[in-house]
């Protein structure tokens, strides 16, 4: 009846043993260093545990936190991920097969114990219990073959803490470029990497700040920087390793269409895929246009796929992340389908959407409508869903609170010319280019637009670093 040996050999290997105590990665989570020390928790045992602190409750803000505490602690990176696993995997070697029904039957007669992760991944049919029906289930998914085709590319993973803390692009560049063996560092990229203004406030309140389409809004090695988009990455990537592509509007075949030819997918994605993309800060350009920022917006590198997971390499830990289909295409799709790659030299590589040719972006045409309707009615929509249509139109549909039509422009997105409902002639460039953050912001307006489905909420000003929603 030794306590402490009891103790050594039933604790789970994510748990700090001193004598008769345990220290849970809950515990660690909610206490301090203070704590630890007078607890006898050395760096090196708190070290030792961190490869097992996988606590799928954590929602991805509170597994980077706790990450970077640990480190402090350690100096050692910890793979703390947050509730995205692959349901059947419960050998976690990223494939569903007999081991994982074997496995499951010898847990369900009592023969072995299982992590937790592994009983999340065992939990089938998501009833939270692990049981018959879930054996059941993962014997006919893999008697079914559903898992006909998956690819598997060795890319490295690499955190972007501490040194990087909002520079996800380039640390996600630097691996997508290690995968074909090139010469270059992150300090290099950082180098090359267009920077422009940090958001700020003139005299008059207005905020003034850099495009992320042009350049990277602020520096990557601050803590309250924000972020670039897909075609300044693609300038640098370029400078090391020529023949890269960028594209906007890509869809889930088009990534993996290029992943089926050994190349990874430098992606726009969010930093945590539960929470929505919140639209808190807007800003005016050096050119006068206004950028509204997508709060949460991260970069990672796609480097497998089965029949319905994505896997990618995510710098925010430092790790690999599996996740479904769907959840991923919500942000995905809502941050323009942005995507940046090598394609296969023997294959063609899927067509680009011709952004570069609209007077605008697509988000902004929303709110240039707004402006015009506004200005003719003295009504502020507070919908508009923009839509490019198979011919090449934008279609912008607005609306009022409770969902009312209120009006359809129908444009050329090269021009920004066309007409109402009516048959009214519109000139966005002209009419819909005043004002238009104090208008949006002082009616609370929401923006969709879809060239993958954008929802802007323009909610005041609140204080935010890039990964904030």
């Amino acid at each position: 009846d030794d306590l402490a040996l009891a103790m050594q050999t039933f604790a789970a290997k994510s748990t700090i043993v001193i004598g008769e105590k345990g220290y849970s990665e809950k515990w660690v989570y909610m206490h301090s260093e203070d704590d630890y020390i007078k607890a006898g928790i050395t760096p090196e045992m708190m070290a030792a545990v961190q490869p097992y602190y996988y606590n799928p409750l954590f929602v991805q803000e509170a597994a980077d936190a706790f990450s970077q505490n640990l480190f402090h602690y350690t100096s050692v990176l910890t793979n703390v991920k947050c509730s995205q696993w692959l349901a059947g995997d419960l050998t976690l070697d990223g494939s569903i097969d007999s081991a994982d029904a074997a496995l499951l039957e010898q847990y369900l007669n009592n023969e072995c114990r299982l992590e937790f992760t592994q009983w999340a991944s065992a939990d089938m049919n998501g009833d939270s219990a692990v049981d018959e029906a879930d054996l059941s289930a993962l014997n006919d998914r893999i008697a079914s073959g559903t898992q006909t085709h998956s690819v598997d590319l060795d890319v490295i993973e690499f955190c972007q803490y501490p040194d990087y803390p909002t520079g996800c692009e380039s640390v996600s560049l630097y691996m997508l470029l290690e995968y074909y063996g090139t010469d270059v560092t992150i300090d290099r990229i950082y180098d090359l990497l267009p920077m422009g203004a940090q958001p700020y406030e003139d005299e008059n309140g207005v905020r003034h700040g850099a495009n992320p389409e042009r350049e990277f809004v602020g520096d990557p090695r601050s803590d309250y920087s924000y972020g670039v988009f897909n075609d300044p990455i693609a300038a640098v990537a370029e400078k090391f390793r020529p023949g890269v592509k960028t594209m906007r509007g890509a869809s889930l075949d088009d990534i993996k269409a290029i992943l089926d030819t050994g190349n990874p997918v430098l992606a726009w994605y969010v930093s945590a895929s539960m929470r929505p993309i919140m639209y808190r800060w807007s800003w005016i350009d050096e050119l006068g246009d206004t950028v509204y920022w997508p709060g949460g917006e991260h970069a990672v590198v796609i480097c497998g796929y089965d029949d319905g997971t994505l896997t990618y390499r995510d710098p925010n830990a430092g790790t690999t992340v599996i996740i479904d289909y769907d959840t991923f295409l919500k942000s995905f799709d809502e941050l323009g389908g942005r995507i940046v790659f090598y394609p296969d030299e023997t294959e063609q590589p899927p067509a680009e959407v011709p952004e570069k040719s609209y007077f605008t972006t697509v988000e902004r045409m929303g709110s240039m409508a707004v402006v015009d309707y506004q200005k003719k009615t003295g009504i502020t929509p507070v919908f508009a869903e923009t839509k490019i249509t198979e011919d090449g139109a934008a279609v912008i549909s607005l609306t009022d609170t409770e969902g009312k039509a209120l009006d359809t422009y129908t444009i050329d997105p090269t021009t920004g010319i066309g007409t109402q409902e009516d048959g009214a002639s519109v000139n966005l460039p002209q009419t819909g280019n005043n004002s238009a953050a104090d208008i949006l912001i002082g009616f609370g307006a929401f923006l969709m637009s879809a060239a993958g489905a954008v929802l802007l909420k323009l909610s005041g000003a609140f204080r935010r670093r890039k990964h904030e929603g």
